[in-house]
């Protein structure tokens, strides 16, 4: 998904413009096929009766997405022009998706912290026992490397509170020699 505003200032080719004029901007859809099209009436023709499938069904669709396309409307003479944009899901929800692995992992990492310390619930709160397998056969590996992520948390959050202490008592102190 991209954000995009609903209005935009761009330029307008109809001939009663010619020049930059506000925009109202919606996504373009595709419209209902038409049964009345010489195509479908064709189709539709070859299909009826025995013999079954007549034409071959497309089975190898390779794109995942498609290209965006912004249909764009001039609010001064109702011109309507289309702006495909690239396919832009990777590179908008790329940082979100990271982040959002992030905080997944710190908060895996307390949680396997915590049964690692030996904590007794832990056939209590996970019941399935694929995960209890799971979680015995991680306790060993990732004790370490948990307590050492656990640790590099807590020194960063440690550094930064002992900083902004540091720069309180310096504002304090200066505040105090100028009166």
């Amino acid at each position: 998904m991209v954000n995009v505003p609903k209005t935009k200032k761009t330029y307008c080719k109809s001939k009663e413009c010619r020049k930059h004029t506000l925009h109202k901007v919606t996504q373009y859809k595709k419209g209902k096929d038409s049964i009345a099209a010489q195509g479908k009436r064709r189709y539709d023709r070859k299909q009826s009766g025995y013999g079954g499938q007549t034409k071959p069904v497309f089975h190898k669709k390779a794109k995942t997405t498609k290209k965006i396309v912004l249909r764009l409307q001039c609010q001064g003479c109702k011109h309507v022009s289309q702006h495909p944009i690239k396919v832009s899901v990777w590179t908008t929800l790329y940082f979100w998706v990271g982040v959002f692995w992030l905080g997944m992992y710190l908060a895996d990492c307390w949680f396997l912290f915590m049964l690692c310390r030996g904590a007794s619930t832990l056939r209590l709160v996970v019941t399935r026992r694929a995960r209890e397998l799971l979680f015995s056969r991680l306790r060993i590996r990732i004790c370490s490397f948990c307590v050492s992520a656990m640790l590099g948390c807590f020194v960063s959050v440690w550094i930064y509170l002992l900083v902004i202490f540091i720069i309180s008592q310096y504002l304090i102190m200066r505040l105090r020699n100028e009166n």
